[in-house]
């Protein structure tokens, strides 16, 4: 387990430990064929990059951010993934997408 070195680091724990859930009026649809997903908020409808969309689409409430990354991270190997997942997690949190449980 990585040490807790700074504020960043200590916040990055807090999100990480958080269970997530989608709000009632938002829908992620996912394209099967076009391999994409978007966003519908019955105002307004974003496309979502795949790793977004996965992410999201996992915000039921029954697993906190460590569970999805560890979910995630065989599909995308990538150093960054839990930076990724927090900039995720905090952009749409800031949206209304989702919320803490």
């Amino acid at each position: 387990m990585a040490k807790i070195k700074t504020i960043a680091d200590l916040n990055h724990a807090i999100l990480f430990a958080q269970r997530f859930i989608l709000s009632p009026e938002t829908l992620i649809r996912r394209s099967w064929i076009s391999r994409s997903y978007s966003i519908d908020t019955g105002e307004s409808s974003y496309e979502l990059t795949l790793l977004a969309g996965e992410v999201l689409s996992r915000c039921s409430g029954k697993m906190n951010v460590f569970d999805i990354c560890d979910q995630l991270s065989v599909r995308f190997p990538t150093p960054s993934l839990t930076y990724e997942l927090a900039e995720i997690i905090c952009e749409a949190e800031q949206h209304g997408w989702i919320s803490r449980q």
